[in-house]
């Protein structure tokens, strides 16, 4: 209980090994905070400044795997300055910058990484160092990780290539750094058969290499695999495993990537409550235990997915916008409107933008002719629209060098005004809204609305629409082919989502829809036909009628015609009615 030593450093030396041991072998033993608490106190102490920075190299790895990155990011201040010393090791050097960069990694800092992994290599193949296999390992897995984030795929496949040829076969944890480098690639570079080949193998020798965290780390990647393959139930015995790992241990911070990956597996099953309350817990304690996200930050599709589905449902909404910023996430659907887009426009029914979601305001004069850029390039459908399709739109009466100058002067200024240089794009004299950092309600409708066509629609298709397109511009004629096309998708997709009620009996919602479509368009007569219907279901025979003369009254004035006899029947039918109920 209370050991004494001959030494501090002795002392050092056993807690570093025990440290280790414990960390890799057992993660939840009770002795182990209490090691990394010791060395800590005993790095302060009068040792040998290798004792010291090997120390602090074993203390970061317990800082990097154990979560406590503040505890790390104050180790790094502090061990710094004993590298400076000429007495440090090369092996020392070589250990510590190669910890220092999962570090990195793990904070986002991935461009930062290949400087430290220089270092290491530079000391590897300038001291004669180039035995110790192991050490270039344990440098390259943090090296490709970067490469990973930084979707450079071609140099992380190279180096997934150097490690296999480097790792010996009868060191274990070098097989598996090697598989693990093969995984990540194919799951990232969008490779499901080659993940499917190289997920059970890389499993088994995690397994073998005796370590805790590896074995963990493989199967929590392998149980994404799996979910994208649809084999749910194979996912879920992965994701079993890996929470008896982490139960009572320093690595309980990835129960909740666990949470979101059984989440998406439990969706892949269409159990969309299950799925919710999943992300509802797992979103919650990623926020109480600030967790890092390590490897699911590979694979943004799962993570992407998920965050989407926890926006739309209302889940801890701050920390998944957070999340998505914090790692770049890019949304699974370019339609999806609760995604934390760095420019939103609206333009059915009003007309606003909003800038990493505040609204952008003018307090003196609007800029006319930038916006009126944007209403043209939205009008023409926002992509690979012909420059001088915008120019013939905003400055007729130029000639074609004047209006070229102009609309590059605009489109620059367009940019500044949304905050974001890379929204509007131009190539071969081609204008595009940029789809992945911005998103505008009228291509969302009108996709989605192409979609509900063929049976693959949505319950937000309505709520989407608003109003007509830049109702504000009804005068502008380039504006009127696009309003009236969203218009027609919107009363069509309308009327068969209120026949599908009326037919199911759900009166009251069906006559809303209906009241709603003779907003839309007030001379489309079967929109007053089926909330006659509908009132007449309710028992209100009056309203019903006083929505006929509405339509006789419109059609009179606007076209000089009277109803159709289906509504002229349908009234009659209607007024018996309404004098056998006089009191209605």
């Amino acid at each position: 209980a209370r050991p004494r030593y001959p030494s501090a450093a002795v002392e050092l030396d056993i807690c570093c090994s025990m440290l280790i041991a414990t960390l890799y072998r057992r993660p939840g033993h009770v002795l182990l905070p209490l090691f990394a608490d010791r060395i800590e106190a005993l790095l302060g102490s009068d040792l040998d400044v290798n004792r010291k920075v090997a120390g602090a190299t074993l203390l970061l790895t317990y800082c990097t795997l154990g979560n406590n990155v503040e505890r790390g990011e104050h180790l790094v201040a502090t061990t710094q300055a004993l590298l400076e010393s000429d007495e440090v090791t090369p092996l020392n050097r070589v250990w510590w910058y190669s910890r220092l960069a999962i570090l990195l990694n793990i904070t986002g800092r991935h461009a930062s990484v290949e400087a430290q992994i220089r270092k290491a290599r530079h000391i590897i193949e300038t001291h004669g160092l180039s035995g110790l296999r192991g050490a270039r390992t344990i440098g390259d897995e943090p090296l490709q990780w970067s490469m990973l984030f930084q979707r450079d795929w071609e140099r992380a496949a190279a180096l997934a290539r150097e490690m296999a040829e480097a790792a010996h076969s009868l060191r274990p944890s070098e097989v598996f750094l090697a598989s693990l480098a093969r995984l990540r690639l194919a799951i990232c570079r969008g490779d499901p058969d080659a993940a499917l080949l190289e997920g059970p193998a890389c499993v088994a020798v995690a397994s073998a290499t005796g370590m805790v965290y590896h074995e963990l780390t493989a199967r929590s990647q392998w149980a994404e695999v799996l979910a994208e393959a649809g084999r749910s139930q194979e996912a879920r015995d992965q994701l079993r495993r890996c929470r008896e790992l982490v139960r009572g241990t320093c690595l309980a911070y990835f129960e909740p990537e666990l949470l979101v990956i059984e989440a998406y597996t439990v969706r892949g099953d269409r159990d969309m409550q299950r799925c919710r309350a999943l992300l509802s817990e797992g979103f919650a304690l990623a926020r109480r235990v600030n967790a890092l996200w390590r490897d699911t930050r590979l694979f943004g599709r799962i993570l992407s997915a998920m965050c989407s589905e926890a926006l739309s449902a209302g889940i801890e909404q701050e920390y998944v916008r957070s999340l998505i910023r914090r790692f770049g996430l890019r949304p699974a659907s370019q339609d999806d409107e609760a995604w934390p887009w760095p420019v939103k426009i609206y333009t059915l029914g009003r007309f606003e933008i909003l800038r990493s979601g505040q609204l952008l305001e003018f307090p003196h004069k609007a800029p006319r002719k930038q916006l009126l850029v944007l209403k043209a390039l939205l009008a023409f459908g926002g992509h690979d629209v012909p420059a001088h399709r915008v120019t013939d739109a905003i400055w007729p009466d130029s000639d074609g060098d004047a209006g070229g100058r102009a609309l590059g002067v605009s489109l620059a200024r367009l940019r500044t005004l949304l905050g974001n240089q890379e929204a509007i794009t131009v190539s071969d004299d081609r204008i595009s809204l940029n789809p992945d950092c911005s998103w505008w309600d009228a291509r969302a409708f009108d996709r989605r609305s192409a979609d509900a066509v063929h049976g693959t629609g949505d319950a937000g298709l309505l709520a989407l629409y608003r109003g007509p397109f830049l109702a504000g511009d009804s005068d502008v004629p380039w504006t009127v082919p696009l309003r009236e096309r969203l218009r027609a998708r919107f009363a069509t997709h309308l009327r068969r989502s209120a026949s599908e009620l009326e037919h199911a009996c759900g009166w009251t919602e069906a006559a809303a829809l209906y009241a709603r479509g003779i907003e839309t368009d007030d001379l489309a007569e079967e929109f007053y036909q089926g909330l006659m219907r509908c009132c007449s279901a309710l028992g209100r025979p009056a309203e019903a009628l006083s929505v006929y003369r509405r339509l006789r009254q419109i059609l009179s004035v606007v076209l000089g015609i009277a109803p159709a006899p289906e509504s002229e029947a349908l009234y009659r039918t209607l007024r018996e009615v309404g004098i056998a109920q006089p009191g209605s």
